[in-house]
């Protein structure tokens, strides 16, 4: 897991009940790459993993340790806790919200569900290839 230093810069912050609060620069907070960069490679071949029966089950228990030991030790330097809704973008990506997708695909994956779903989406796409021009 490659892990970065960040600072969320100093903005205002919009709560999750809709109140909105002022912000001083934060620490530095060391938090991994792929949640602050969502595009980088390893992020997608994570996600190739996630869907693979078995694997994908120790895939969600490192989507689980990212979200519950990482991020809430960085948390803790914060007075304020990041979520989606807040318009700095720093700030939004650090929401623990982004890695429930990632857990329950995972999951899922782990537990061979998938697949059938992969399948389904695959013959899709090869007879509309195949009737389409």
């Amino acid at each position: 897991m490659l892990k970065v230093f960040i600072y969320i810069p100093a903005h205002t912050h919009l709560d999750t009940n809709g109140t909105t609060s002022e912000q001083p620069k934060s620490t530095s907070l060391r938090v991994p790459q792929d949640v602050i960069n969502p595009s980088t490679g390893t992020l997608y071949l994570m996600r190739i993993l996630s869907s693979l029966p078995l694997i994908g089950l120790f895939m969600a228990s490192y989507f689980l340790y990212q979200k519950h030991c990482v991020m809430k030790s960085q948390y803790a330097k914060l007075a304020y806790e990041p979520n989606s809704a807040c318009s700095n973008t720093t700030c939004s990506r650090l929401a623990q919200s982004h890695l429930n997708s990632f857990i329950l695909m995972s999951t899922l994956g782990g537990l061979g569900l998938l697949i059938p779903a992969l399948a389904i989406l695959f013959l899709v796409e090869q007879l509309l290839n195949c009737c389409c021009c």
